[in-house]
C-alpha cells in the first residue's frame, strides 16, 4: 500500500509540474496508465465480496501516439495473490495443518486506437485489441500429528496433498481436485472509452466494449502421501504405513464466450 501511494505521488507530482505540455498527446508522445481498484473489491467463488487493501494496482497500460488522431496500445495485467492457514487440527494434541493458496493471473493485450474529439480537455477513442492470458491455481495441504493416544498405542500421522485448483475434496484414498481451475485464454475485443484531461499530463479515463473469448481449461491434477507410525507407550516403533493417494483428474475442456464488457478499474494516465 505504502509502494502504491509512493508510486503516485511521485507520478501526479511530476504531471502538474508539465506546465509546458498540452493536454491531449500529439505526435510520438507516450504515456503510461496505472489502473487500479479502489478500496480492493473482488468477489470469490461462492459470490462473497471481499474489500482488502484501500489501492491495488492490478494493471498497466502503455500508448505509443504516432499522432494526434493514431496511438498504438498494450496493456499488462500481472496479479498474484496468496493465502497461508496455520491451524490446530480439533481433539488431536500437538497437532497442527498447514494451508498455503495461491493465484497468478496474466494477460497481454496489443492493440490500436482512433481519437476524436474537439473537447481541449476530452478525448474520446475506437479500436480493437487481441488478447491472451491465463491464470494459475495451486493449493498445498499438509498435517502432522504425534502422540495421537489409544490404549494400546500411540501414533504419529503426516499427511501431504497437493492440488492444481482452490480445493479439493479427499474420498476413498482419492484425490479430487474442486473449485476454480486453472486455464488459459485468448480473445479479441472492440472497445469505446474516453479520456478526461485533469490537467496536463494527467488523465483519468474508461472503458467498455464487445468482445470474444475461448478459454481453455486445464486438466485437474494432484498428488498427495500420509505416513503413519505407530508406538507402544515405551517408544518403541510397533508398524508404519505408507500411503501414497490416487488422483481422480478432470479432463480438460474449452468454452467460447461473446459479449459487452466494461472495465471495472480506475485509469489514472500520464503524458510524457
Amino acid at each position: 500500500m505504502k509502494k502504491t501511494f509512493l508510486i503516485l505521488i511521485f507520478l501526479i507530482s511530476w504531471a502538474l509540474q508539465a506546465q509546458d505540455l498540452s493536454f491531449k498527446p500529439i505526435k510520438n508522445d507516450l504515456t503510461l496508465e496505472l489502473q487500479f481498484t479502489l478500496l480492493g473489491i473482488s468477489s470469490d467463488d461462492n459470490g462473497n465480496i471481499n474489500i482488502n487493501n484501500p489501492f491495488t494496482i492490478n494493471g498497466l497500460r502503455f500508448r505509443y501516439f504516432f499522432n494526434e488522431k493514431w496511438a498504438l496500445r498494450a496493456n499488462v495485467t500481472l496479479d498474484y495473490s496468496s493465502q497461508r492457514n496455520k491451524n490446530g487440527i480439533p481433539y488431536h494434541v500437538n497437532s497442527d495443518e498447514k494451508i498455503f493458496r495461491s493465484t497468478f493471473h496474466y494477460r497481454i493485450a496489443p492493440g490500436f486506437e482512433y481519437h476524436f474529439g474537439k473537447p481541449e480537455r476530452l478525448s474520446f477513442y475506437a479500436g480493437a485489441e487481441l488478447f491472451f492470458g491465463g491464470t494459475q491455481q495451486k493449493m498445498k495441504y499438509e498435517s502432522e500429528s504425534k502422540n495421537i493416544p489409544y490404549p494400546d498405542y500411540s501414533l504419529d500421522q503426516t499427511v501431504s496433498i497437493e492440488v492444481n485448483s482452490l480445493s479439493y475434496v479427499f474420498d476413498d484414498n482419492n484425490i479430487y481436485a474442486t473449485g476454480s481451475r486453472s486455464n488459459m485464454n485468448f480473445g479479441v475485443n472492440a472497445f469505446f472509452g474516453a479520456d478526461f484531461y485533469i490537467y496536463k499530463g494527467l488523465y483519468i479515463g474508461a472503458e467498455l466494449g464487445l468482445g470474444a473469448s475461448h478459454i481453455f481449461y486445464l486438466k485437474t491434477k494432484g498428488k498427495g502421501n500420509s505416513g503413519t507410525v505407530y508406538h507402544d507407550y515405551d517408544g518403541n516403533e510397533i508398524y508404519r504405513h505408507d500411503v501414497e493417494y490416487g488422483t481422480t483428474d478432470k479432463e480438460s475442456y474449452s468454452a467460447t464466450g461473446f459479449g459487452f464488457y466494461c472495465e471495472p478499474k480506475i485509469r489514472l494516465g500520464f503524458k510524457f
